[in-house]
């Protein structure tokens, strides 16, 4: 249900943040600011990098079971005409 999803969906946008801020307070704390362009940047190619999995690994795993049925019933459709078929 869609409770379900906000109240999963809470929690893990909560912890993205969190480690988010604490980073960030880490980068400022121990190189005044220095980093934080660095630290910036390597946020956005993870979220960039996340984003295109987020579309590509559904599709990827579609295929992975189709592939998969396919085979399977290629084999049961062979299985199932050999026995049949007279000696």
């Amino acid at each position: 249900t869609w409770a379900i999803g906000l109240i999963a969906g809470g929690g893990v946008a909560l912890t993205m943040q969190t480690s988010t801020v604490v980073t960030r307070a880490a980068s400022s704390l121990t190189t005044a600011g220095a980093a934080n362009p660095i630290v910036s940047t390597v946020e956005t190619i993870i979220s960039t990098v996340l984003s295109i999995l987020a579309i590509v690994v559904p599709i990827l795993a579609i295929l992975a079971v189709s592939v998969i049925l396919f085979f399977i019933g290629r084999r049961v459709f062979k299985a199932r005409y050999t026995a049949a078929a007279p000696a």
